[in-house]
């Protein structure tokens, strides 16, 4: 389900928002050496502008050594790790990139070392472990570590959306163990922090595992306004839903 994380606002901006900094400044320069270079007649301004263009090279050359470290996802965390070895939320977003590569041993000890820095800062660091311990076959652990995130993590502007999916992902094991009451319950929860379509599908899929199908119905309705008109999935949904109150047509 399409969805639109704030935070992902500022991806895109590593280099250019940097850069727009720089320009700014470096027009600034011109203006503020040209003031002060009176000496130099008419000319001012054609030296201030020559100085300037000497640091411009040299700024250039800095910005395409920093783009060529953004060859992945997992090279521009690498390097956020490196130059910030203190950093858990560099750690953690370099685990979820081996994560997403496969490279399981590597996601599980960088998610250790964000957990070691600070416990309580980034939720996604519980997701990563808990996710590892599943494949394990461990979904208790898996819940343990869930667990421990939502309890350490207070809510806050950064955190609450992680905290949600969080939550969402401890319903999903709560689930398969037949454990309705505690899915429910942690679907709420995500709720709670996050109303989101991808939140009411999923409680939707609950109710209706549970017979309740007026609940799943609305839900299921909110889903289809939330969601582009192609996501086919949540029509039939609804169609289920409303075969369980008996409206056929």
């Amino acid at each position: 389900i399409s969805r639109f994380d704030i935070e992902n606002v500022v991806q895109e901006r590593y280099l250019y928002v940097p850069t727009m900094g720089a320009c700014i400044a470096l027009g600034l320069a011109v203006k503020w050496l040209s003031s002060r270079m009176q000496s130099f007649g008419d000319s001012r301004i054609a030296v201030a502008a020559g100085l300037v263009t000497f640091v411009l090279i040299g700024l250039s050359l800095v910005y395409v050594r920093q783009n060529a470290v953004w060859r992945s996802d997992e090279s521009v965390y690498r390097n956020c790790a490196e130059v910030d070895p203190d950093s858990p939320s560099a750690h953690d977003s370099l685990a979820g990139s081996y994560l997403s590569s496969g490279n399981k041993a590597a996601a599980q000890s960088e998610a250790q070392t964000a957990l070691e820095l600070n416990p309580n800062t980034e939720p996604r660091v519980y997701m990563v472990l808990s996710y590892l311990a599943d494949q394990e076959g461990n979904p208790d652990r898996a819940i343990y570590f869930l667990k421990q995130g939502v309890e350490r993590i207070k809510p806050d502007a950064y955190t609450h959306y992680k905290l949600a999916s969080t939550y969402l992902n401890l319903a999903f094991i709560y689930q398969r163990q037949h454990k309705l009451d505690l899915a429910e319950q942690s679907m709420l929860k995500s709720l709670n922090l996050w109303q989101r379509p991808v939140g009411w599908y999923y409680l939707g899929q609950l109710y209706m595992i549970e017979g309740r199908y007026d609940k799943a119905l609305r839900l299921f309705e909110r889903t289809e306004k939330g969601t582009p008109p192609r996501f086919a999935p949540v029509h039939l949904k609804l169609a289920k839903a409303y075969d369980g109150l008996g409206s056929k047509e």
